[in-house]
């Protein structure tokens, strides 16, 4: 049961960010409606793996509603590195000044480029490659009369999906950081890391193909062996000043 002090405390929490949150409110309608006046450009971008294959509407409002459904998500992934470095900014006084340089100058351009990378290696590779094995699926015997409204929600959610998972990295280090796991741990539970990548990898690909299902499992396997050896670096690094000091 929630008590009466902790809702006062959430309160009072948000009392004293309200400033914060209407700005940073503020800030994401005008990129959504940036996004929004821009949205045929990225709408073309998004039926390209269709190859020319026409969407329909289904009711009048569709064509809006697609428009803003992109622009609602468009706006908060352009706005997200602003938003994390205001989260980072108003946590200062609980930061050391190197924990800072650290978040500004590489986690957070290494979480874009990482975001960047899984959006375009969907794009290019893997969203192509679903929609084609579903649409042999039921060609067979059905013809595709697909509707706008749906596909181009599939297509936004798979691939901000697929830029989340490149975070793994970065999630992982950020864990190691703050003492959670090490490099051992992340060694000794590859198997278990293995089982649970193919798991999510089946999740996000809704076909039940070996190959989609190889080419996004495989890559989540290099990172997260990338980020074993990184975080061994890193390990290293700490012993060594240890000893220094």
């Amino acid at each position: 049961m929630i008590k009466s002090e902790q809702i006062v405390g959430v309160v009072h929490t948000l009392e004293k960010y309200r400033n914060e949150l209407i700005r940073l409110t503020v800030l994401i309608i005008l990129a959504s409606a940036a996004v929004y006046f821009n949205s045929g450009y990225i709408i073309d971008i998004l039926s390209k793996p269709l190859n020319s294959m026409p969407l329909f509407f289904l009711t009048p409002i569709d064509g809006v509603m697609i428009r803003m459904k992109i622009a609602i998500v468009g706006g908060i992934v352009v706005c997200l590195p602003f938003i994390t470095y205001r989260i980072v900014f108003l946590s200062s006084e609980k930061l050391s000044k190197k924990n800072r340089r650290m978040i500004y100058f590489v986690i957070l351009p290494f979480s874009i480029m990482a975001f960047g990378a899984g959006v375009i290696f969907a794009y290019t590779l893997v969203l192509p490659t679903t929609i084609n094995f579903l649409l042999s699926c039921g060609e067979e015997f059905m013809k595709p009369t697909i509707s706008g409204s749906s596909y181009f929600s599939f297509a936004t959610i798979f691939l901000v999906a697929l830029g989340g998972v490149f975070e793994l990295p970065l999630v992982l280090i950020s864990l190691s950081r703050i003492g959670i796991v090490t490099s051992k741990d992340l060694s000794n539970k590859r198997k278990i890391a293995i089982l649970l990548i193919v798991i999510i990898a089946a999740v996000i690909t809704p076909t039940p193909d070996a190959f989609s299902l190889m080419i996004v499992s495989l890559p989540m396997m290099m990172l997260y062996e990338i980020s074993i050896w990184w975080i061994f670096i890193l390990e290293k690094g700490d012993k060594k000043r240890e000893l220094i000091r």
